[in-house]
């Protein structure tokens, strides 16, 4: 039942802001400011970032970090999708990312506690800055450095060659290729 919570979230989250909003701003970007591909992809990419992390912002154990974290968080999802060529590995990154967190080490996912796990760390309670508290991992110190690895085994995965591939579908962002 987790496991399809987590899909949800997952789907509920991913195809709004990187299926939708991080092409739609991007192409935004390219047709009414005259941006360049990348330009335009960074901008978007900040815009749907801000964005997933206010969603989070009311979630239980919410924190600035925590709502930092989830900014740089949506950088890592948009260079998923961006690097990828598709949502499919942000889906699986996000979900993956979740359950594993949640369902198996017992942390709480951007506050949300989930109760079935395979582990069950009981972080420091003097430590939250370290561990994020009831927030979770994500408004920990240690989730900028997971984000971090995960784009590099992205960029080690996929390199450069499909970067901003979801541009052919989008007349400015096509021309700016």
């Amino acid at each position: 039942m987790d496991a399809a919570f987590h899909a949800f979230v997952s789907l509920n989250e991913e195809l709004p802001l990187r299926g939708w909003l991080l092409l739609n701003a991007a192409e935004a970007c390219a047709a009414h400011l005259g941006f360049g591909l990348t330009a335009s992809l960074v901008t978007a990419a900040t815009c749907e970032s801000l964005v997933f992390a206010s969603m989070h912002r009311s979630s239980s154990g919410s924190s600035t970090a925590g709502l930092l974290n989830l900014v740089l968080g949506g950088f890592a999802a948009a260079a998923n999708a961006l690097l990828s060529g598709s949502l499919a590995f942000s889906l699986g990154w996000h979900w993956a990312w979740n359950f594993a967190m949640g369902n198996v080490f017992g942390r709480s996912t951007s506050g949300i506690p989930i109760s079935a796990t395979v582990l069950s760390v009981a972080p420091h309670p003097s430590k939250t800055r370290q561990h994020g508290g009831a927030f979770g991992p994500e408004g920990g110190l240690l989730a900028p450095a997971a984000y971090l690895v995960g784009v590099l085994v992205l960029y080690g995965i996929y390199g450069t060659s499909r970067w901003g591939a979801q541009a052919q579908y989008f007349p400015a962002l096509a021309s700016a290729l």
